[in-house]
């Protein structure tokens, strides 16, 4: 299954564009945390309002977008899945942005072929809603340092 698997890299490497990817580290609460709450500040420049330290790397990936709806409330919302090489380590609870879009990874799986070595990611994530322009304010000003 060698070539299948080159094929599957090659495949993503051919699509794949830039994104940032955000992880918190939760051994590590921000300053900003309010220990009642649970929650960070949203205007905090050092956690961007998650509330733990994070770290901010630059990732190629695609994205697929896909619908989902909620039956009776007649709700819309678009779910990403994203697709990214296995050399990036990505997990639940982790952010995504990508042209000014903000989202949360919610599922993530790594798949592999019958030589039983992880090829690729694949990542379900929901769109940030609350305090997304505070966010991404922050989030720039972080990259401008």
């Amino acid at each position: 299954m060698k070539h299948f698997d080159e094929n599957i890299i090659k495949l993503i490497r051919l699509f794949a564009y830039k994104m940032y990817l955000i992880q918190p580290d939760e051994h590590i609460d921000c300053v900003c945390k309010d220990y009642n709450t649970k929650q960070g500040n949203p205007a905090c420049q050092r956690c961007l309002g998650i509330g733990q330290k994070i770290k901010i790397r630059t990732i190629k990936g695609v994205r697929q977008p896909e619908g989902m709806g909620v039956g009776a409330m007649s709700v819309n919302s678009e779910r990403g899945v994203y697709f990214v090489e296995n050399n990036y380590k990505l997990r639940e609870g982790d952010f995504i942005i990508w042209r000014g879009e903000i989202e949360q990874i919610t599922k993530t799986e790594r798949y592999c072929s019958d030589a039983e070595k992880p090829v690729y990611y694949y990542c379900e994530t929901i769109r940030k809603k609350t305090n997304k322009e505070i966010f991404l304010k922050n989030f720039h000003r972080i990259l401008n340092r």
